[in-house]
């Protein structure tokens, strides 16, 4: 598994050792401390928000197919 580089990001787990926040809970979904592999393999918020990117991506790619086809049937 590709690990993100935790030495120069302030997670909420970070910013609590410093003395900055009150706990160490994931600002997402409030369940589990956040760390950078909670942040982008385990957080249910996260996870949510790739997969409805990734749906609006694959309609941007379906609907700019469906144009460019129809380009490409008006010339001939």
């Amino acid at each position: 598994m590709l690990k993100p580089s935790s030495t120069k990001y302030y997670t909420n787990t970070k910013l609590y050792k410093i003395g900055f926040r009150t706990n160490d809970l994931c600002t997402f979904c409030d369940n589990q401390p956040e760390s950078l592999t909670h942040l982008f393999y385990h957080c249910s918020r996260s996870k949510q928000f790739w997969s409805e990117f990734e749906l609006y991506w694959c309609v941007i790619s379906i609907n700019e197919f469906v144009s460019a086809w129809k380009m490409c049937s008006l010339k001939f």
